[in-house]
């Protein structure tokens, strides 16, 4: 599967620290020859319409804010503009926004979403709408979750797979999320390293299937060939994730972890929610978001 990134889009909170997921968008854009896209979507109900203002004052209001984020986006822009790095900006008004960042994306195949995230409490994630969450499930272009740390010069990009698709993950999603590996590491001087755990969590009775440890190693490691990774960067264990994945991340100084995240009902998403959703809080790396196409 081929991929390109030709659109970096750091999504920007000018009302929060906002550098290192600039400096990291910029990071892949440059690396990968590609546009930088600086955006903020603003939305509070205070300036909606009959709130607390009345309707022309509170569109006053709203292109007032708009406009100043423009400048202070513009302002950002002019120190990134070094070189062949091509910046653009973007300021609306859009709730949620994740629709309003789909809408702006023309070729979501060919951008990658940068959005600084922070831990989240489990009270949080259960009870509240937390942007984070809207965007792991609806963002149509990959999504890369920052937290802070930077890259190193030789980034490790651990790429969680499921070659046995117990979890009704699409086979092509896998693929495209291994291809999303190599781009950023073939393009960052990096290397790429495959995942698997075989553990099942014990929901209503589901337990794992005693089979050969050496033979489901071995069909990752043939997943790793036919991908062109070497056998050496293929970690296979029965060890449950939320364990054995981030002691492989720290094991190997891995700059981001790549997960998959697939739609599933309501009820799911309230229980249990997704593999990514469930780690996210556990995981101090990136994260990169890959969704089926």
């Amino acid at each position: 599967m081929m991929i390109k990134i030709s659109n970096v889009v750091a999504l920007v909170d000018l009302n929060d620290e906002y550098e290192g997921v600039i400096e990291k968008a910029a990071t892949v854009a440059r690396a990968n020859n590609a546009c930088l896209e600086l955006v903020s979507i603003d939305y509070s109900s205070y300036f909606e319409d009959g709130n607390y203002f009345e309707p022309i004052q509170a569109a006053e209001l709203r292109l007032q804010m708009l406009e100043e984020h423009r400048l202070a986006l513009d302002e950002i822009a002019s120190t990134l503009k070094e070189g062949d790095l091509k910046v653009e900006t973007f300021a609306t008004w859009g709730h949620p926004s994740y629709k309003s960042l789909n809408e702006h994306i023309k070729h979501p195949e060919s951008t990658l979403v940068v959005k600084s995230t922070q831990h989240h409490n489990k009270i949080a994630r259960l009870f509240l709408s937390n942007e984070d969450w809207d965007l792991i499930r609806h963002c149509a272009s990959p999504l890369l979750l920052v937290k802070g740390q930077p890259w190193s010069k030789e980034p490790v990009f651990v790429t969680a797979i499921d070659p046995n698709h117990a979890n009704d993950k699409p086979a092509a999603l896998d693929v495209k999320m291994v291809a999303c590996s190599q781009v950023l590491a073939g393009s960052c001087g990096g290397s790429v390293h495959l995942f698997h755990s075989d553990s099942v969590p014990p929901f209503m009775g589901v337990y794992s299937l005693i089979m050969n440890e050496e033979d489901k190693s071995a069909k990752l490691a043939a997943f790793g060939r036919r991908a062109g990774i070497e056998t050496s960067h293929c970690h296979w264990t029965d060890s449950p994730i939320e364990n054995s994945l981030p002691k492989l991340l720290d094991k190997l100084d891995a700059s981001a972890v790549v997960m998959g995240a697939i739609s599933r009902s309501g009820i799911d998403r309230v229980l249990i929610g997704s593999t990514a959703e469930r780690l996210l809080d556990l995981i101090d790396r990136d994260v990169l978001i890959v969704k089926p196409d």
